[in-house]
């Protein structure tokens, strides 16, 4: 019978409990690892009946097997498909978790860009309007200004009239004039400035409006992203749990 049996199991305590159990007189079954003549490995579900003679004594052993290599074969195949199946599972469990955190950490992100958008954009706002109201000085400085060359040149007018007495007059509202056309012309400058930085800020707020609204927009994607990979890292466990069941209960047959 040994030459039958695996090698390992030849000088085991396993086998030599087996064969004390049948010399005690015991009915052995169950499913037993066995060799054929050829050197392959067969599996055998069995019962071993001891059979004794008038003396009581040993002389046979009875063995009624049936060959169920084919069934622990498969069994043996799906033990190791469940068990690749669970850990496929696992590693798409721990997959989804770190897809869920780094779709938290984007939101995250994405919220604190748009809040700095929505300062920005407050920040061109207030620009803009302090552009429209340095606009209004400056036009305001520039009418000063014409009426200042306005009655300047009424003035040189006034003294040509007066003649050699109002000559010095004349002087001092030449001068009145000159300083009164390079103030128009400072304004001029300025409120160039003035417009082109309007007109900066006006598209620089276009722009940035354009994003803020990409932004939430992205926000409100990252969200809806973040719930569906919930929804997969809850039905995720949910199969490992179902695999590792399947699993456990293929160990036990």
């Amino acid at each position: 019978h040994s030459q039958f049996c695996p090698p390992q199991m030849r000088n085991s305590d396993e086998y030599r409990r087996f064969w004390h159990k049948l010399n005690q007189g015991e009915f052995i079954s169950g499913q037993f690892e066995r060799v054929n003549k050829l050197g392959r490995t067969v599996w055998l579900r069995a019962t071993y009946n001891p059979v004794f003679n008038e003396a009581g004594e040993l002389y046979k052993v009875v063995k009624f097997a049936t060959d169920v290599t084919a069934q622990v074969e498969k069994n043996h195949l799906e033990r190791e498909a469940a068990q690749q199946a669970y850990q496929t599972a696992l590693q798409t469990s721990e997959s989804t978790r770190l897809g869920a955190t780094v779709i938290e950490n984007s939101v995250q992100t994405i919220n604190e860009l748009a809040g700095e958008l929505h300062g920005i954009s407050g920040d061109i706002s207030n620009l803009s309007e302090s552009s429209d109201r340095i606009g209004a000085i400056v036009e305001s400085i520039r009418r000063i200004a014409d009426q200042t060359n306005l009655l300047a040149l009424n003035a040189a007018v006034e003294a040509a009239r007066a003649g050699q007495h109002g000559r010095s007059f004349a002087v001092v509202a030449n001068e009145v004039r000159t300083l009164a056309a390079n103030i128009n012309r400072a304004t001029t400058e300025i409120e160039n400035m003035v417009q082109h930085n309007h007109t900066l800020a006006e598209k620089a707020l276009k722009g940035i409006e354009s994003n803020l609204k990409r932004a939430d927009h992205g926000v409100v994607l990252a969200k809806e992203a973040g719930g569906v990979i919930s929804e997969i890292r809850g039905s995720s466990s949910e199969v490992v749990r179902a695999i590792s069941h399947v699993a456990e209960a293929l160990k036990e047959e």
